[in-house]
């Protein structure tokens, strides 16, 4: 089964037929993918500790890493008039080759190089393989956007426990044994895309960066406001959890449960959001996971001091849930709103992500520092709720 059509007329259509083998094969490459940054978060005290570097000095590091996405809406521009498949089929490799060296290096520009470099792969691959998707996808673009978003909330949930494995048996300077993963999902999507052509721009259609973005900012100021208002759930949840656990007095070995309880049921809200969506419309889904997980969250936040995991275990997991469960329905809505753009749409989605990220991680960390996490996560909690407002102004979103 093709996992890409080329299709010669003025404006790239796509098929109407679900095609599952495509999107199978494109959701496990993003899993593959994603495992790398996965593995980055226990990696940091690993490194930190054999370095001797302080926190500044790896938040820099961090930051490198996300340098290259500030490209992002450029490059997606770029993509949508070029056939990407191979890029696609490569930096499933390139990322794994990266982030699986870190741990036989002594050097901290070394670090950096490498990081800057998986940043730059992650960011490659991610533009054009939604476009992939979205072809794919045929008029069950909601369904397939959930088992690609699935795909990386899987990751994110099993990423931790591979990386912890792997060097509890080989130590550190092991870690290259992942690298192994990424050639192989290289050589899957180079046997299962090569000689194909995503569908792209023809040449007779060539708009200027003025038009595309006339086209597309209707959508993207409203959605700017939804996507800081989830962002302040999500990116607080995945910066901010482990250490919320520590602080209100559970063990290590408990706040990394909770990260992955709560990874886990992400995956499962990413596994259906999508496929709702397709049925009780985009704008009643996204409105009603920032509801609830905004609601949850806020309960979280009461009740995690308490100590009852009676209490605490339901608010984490609906939390984890509601909160991915938007994820691939805001995916769709940007490659729906104009499918001719579809990877600078993704570009542009994702630098709102990234400053988000950002800020979001800037401001829960203050809160947290002068007033306690707990009072971060209450505060995201009831914030996002705001969100709704910017949800009911999102165009030509059913």
């Amino acid at each position: 089964m093709k996992a890409t059509v080329a299709q010669p007329a003025e404006q790239p259509a796509t098929e109407s037929t679900f095609r599952p083998g495509a999107v199978l094969t494109v959701s496990f490459a993003h899993f593959a993918h994603d495992l790398n940054g996965a593995y980055l978060a226990p990696l940091i005290p690993l490194l930190r500790a054999k370095m001797g570097i302080s926190h500044t000095a790896i938040g820099l590091l961090v930051v490198l890493m996300q340098l290259p996405s500030l490209l992002n809406p450029f490059l997606g521009y770029l993509t949508d008039r070029f056939n990407a498949w191979l890029i696609v089929a490569l930096t499933p490799a390139i990322s794994a080759t990266a982030i699986g060296l870190l741990g036989q290096t002594d050097h901290y520009a070394v670090l950096a190089v490498l990081l800057i470099c998986a940043g730059a792969s992650s960011m490659a691959f991610h533009l054009p393989v939604v476009r992939m998707m979205h072809e794919a996808a045929g008029n069950r673009v909601g369904l397939a956007m959930s088992i690609f978003m699935a795909g990386s909330e899987l990751a994110r949930a099993l990423g931790p426990i591979l990386l912890v494995w792997v060097v509890s048996i080989w130590g550190l300077e092991g870690t290259w044994r992942l690298i192994g993963l990424g050639l192989a999902t290289s050589l899957l999507l180079f046997w299962r895309l090569r000689g194909e052509r995503v569908s792209q721009l023809p040449r007779s259609v060539d708009p200027k960066i003025g038009q595309v973005w006339a086209a597309l900012r209707g959508l993207f100021l409203p959605l700017s406001g939804v996507l800081f208002f989830h962002g302040l759930l999500f990116h607080t949840f995945s910066v901010f959890l482990a250490s919320l656990v520590d602080e209100a007095g559970f063990s290590l070995q408990w706040a990394g449960a909770a990260q992955t309880s709560w990874s886990l049921a992400g995956f499962v809200g990413a596994f259906i959001g999508g496929a709702l969506s397709d049925r009780v419309g985009r704008r009643i889904t996204i409105a009603g996971s920032l509801v609830l997980a905004g609601l949850a969250t806020f309960f979280l936040a009461l009740v995690m001091n308490s100590g009852m995991l009676a209490l605490i275990l339901p608010g984490l997991l609906l939390s984890g849930m509601m909160t991915s469960l938007s994820n691939p329905v805001l995916l769709a809505v940007v490659v729906e709103h104009e499918p001719r753009y579809a990877a600078t749409s993704t570009g542009i989605y994702m630098l709102l992500e990234l400053l988000t990220r950002m800020t979001v991680t800037l401001v829960a960390g203050a809160v947290g520092d002068s007033q306690g996490l707990a009072a971060s996560f209450a505060l995201a909690g009831a914030l996002s709720l705001c969100g709704v407002f910017f949800v009911g102004r999102l165009p030509g979103v059913s």
